[in-house]
């Protein structure tokens, strides 16, 4: 019997002839702690539940500690909220922040197990409710700078209750409160951008917001999320919310940096459907020094998500594939380093796609061109005269590679060039043409009309 005793107490009293190295109930508690730490929260369990199911406390045994300790493990066990408020249940909630905190904790996990099953209903929105209630009284009991209920609570009221005004409020008082703090700017930047968004949906005549407080909370949130973005060095969400604001400002820029940051700290899954979504909207907006901003970020990374990206969704858009070769071939040549070229890499992804049309081929052929890869170019054109061989910009510009560059084949040439010609004077006189599209053609026209003169002179200096 005194063997079992011993065995059944050695965690917290030293037997005869052993060491004491986990005698005290403090130094249990550690060991539990360090185990919850290092990813094993069921050893810190197994650890701890004997101790509260026995009945005997030993001397210097504190039971609260023991119960938080031993929620948290089942907490971070995942699964076992229900657990966690079993053993909180016996303690005292009425001026006690840890033991608020801890089931506020237990409760906002135990809506979500319910929410998992049954989706969102009455059961998880009322585990919610008292979360939120827990959360909010242990921000009020909390010491300065204990800003962690505050946070919670902030996140809960906005992401389950989507209340971003009542959010926007928690986590001001909190910072009014604590002082400052990169989280709870965070929680108040991105509530104030939610009330900011929504007063922006209301029409003139339903507007309850005034401009120039539009203008204020707009500009607070903004400077919030740069705090935390600055601050939070491996947080997304702050710089996922200043790329969006920022491009509907028509800061586009400072939306692709921000961008960037969402790739750099969440990797390609996060950050390169992002940062693609953005170019492909900026390109078509014309906003090219930022859309190529954009795929330069992508290219440094993994030049092929470009290419998978662009296969994926160009079925859909066809279009997308020669605006962002635009851009692309746009960025020229000119961050080469040890053989390789970003900007290269990202062209030659983009074509990697298999892309369709006349447009993207005829610009591929272009970039080829003044990279000095002239039979490639060539090739390239004569790809963009099977999607469109009546184009008169195409034909002018497939002559050309053979009369400039390549000097030879120049039966062919005269040939692009007289029907370039012919194509362009019929089109012209169409009178229902768009002011562009009839400024190209007439530019299509003149330049195939010197081109076949000079040609027919013996003239092949490039121009």
């Amino acid at each position: 019997m005194l063997v079992s005793s011993c065995l059944a107490l050695a965690l917290w009293l030293p037997c005869a002839g052993s060491v004491e190295t986990s005698s005290r109930p403090g130094d249990v508690l550690q060991r539990a702690r360090d185990l919850i730490e290092s990813g094993e929260p069921a050893a810190a369990a197994e650890l701890l539940a004997p101790l509260l199911e026995s009945g005997a406390a030993p001397t210097g045994f504190d039971a609260r500690a023991t119960r938080l300790l031993l929620a948290r493990a089942h907490l971070a066990e995942g699964g076992r909220a229900q657990d966690a408020l079993d053993v909180l249940a016996p303690l005292d909630t009425g001026d006690d922040h840890d033991v608020a905190l801890a089931l506020g904790e237990a409760l906002h996990d135990r809506a979500f197990e319910a929410e998992a099953r049954r989706g969102r209903g009455e059961d998880s929105m009322f585990l919610f409710e008292l979360a939120r209630a827990e959360w909010t009284k242990a921000a009020a009991l909390a010491t300065r700078g204990d800003v962690r209920a505050a946070d919670r609570a902030s996140a809960l009221v906005l992401d389950v209750f989507g209340d971003a005004e009542a959010a926007r409020d928690l986590a001001d008082d909190a910072l009014k409160r604590h002082g400052d703090d990169a989280r709870l700017r965070l929680r108040r930047g991105t509530a104030a951008l939610q009330v900011w968004w929504a007063a922006e949906q209301e029409g003139d005549e339903t507007r309850t917001v005034r401009p120039s407080a539009q203008r204020t909370l707009v500009k607070q949130a903004v400077s919030d999320l740069e705090s935390a973005t600055e601050a939070l060095t491996e947080d997304i969400d702050a710089a996922w919310q200043l790329a969006w604001i920022r491009e509907l400002q028509g800061d586009t820029l400072e939306a692709v940096e921000a961008a960037a940051l969402v790739l750099e700290r969440g990797g390609l899954d996060l950050g390169g459907p992002l940062l693609f979504d953005l170019a492909t909207r900026l390109a078509a907006a014309k906003e090219t020094r930022a859309a190529g901003r954009a795929l330069l970020h992508l290219g440094r990374v993994d030049p092929a998500f470009l290419t998978t990206e662009l296969t994926r969704r160009s079925e859909a858009d066809p279009s997308l594939a020669p605006r962002l070769l635009w851009v692309a071939v746009g960025l020229g040549n000119s961050r080469c380093s040890n053989g390789a070229c970003v900007e290269r890499n990202i062209v030659d992804a983009l074509m990697a796609s298999k892309p369709t049309g006349a447009d993207v081929w005829n610009n591929y052929g272009f970039y080829l061109r003044e990279a000095g890869e002239y039979e490639t170019s060539y090739a390239a054109y004569e790809q963009a005269l099977t999607f469109d061989d009546t184009d008169p910009r195409i034909l002018n510009d497939t002559g050309v590679l053979l009369h400039y560059y390549l000097h030879r084949d120049r039966d062919r040439a005269v040939e692009l060039y007289e029907r370039a010609i012919d194509r362009a004077e019929k089109l012209l006189k169409n009178k229902q043409l768009a002011a562009p599209e009839r400024s190209e053609l007439k530019t299509a026209l003149r330049d195939a009309k010197n081109n076949l003169s000079r040609l027919r002179n013996g003239d092949v200096r490039p121009r």
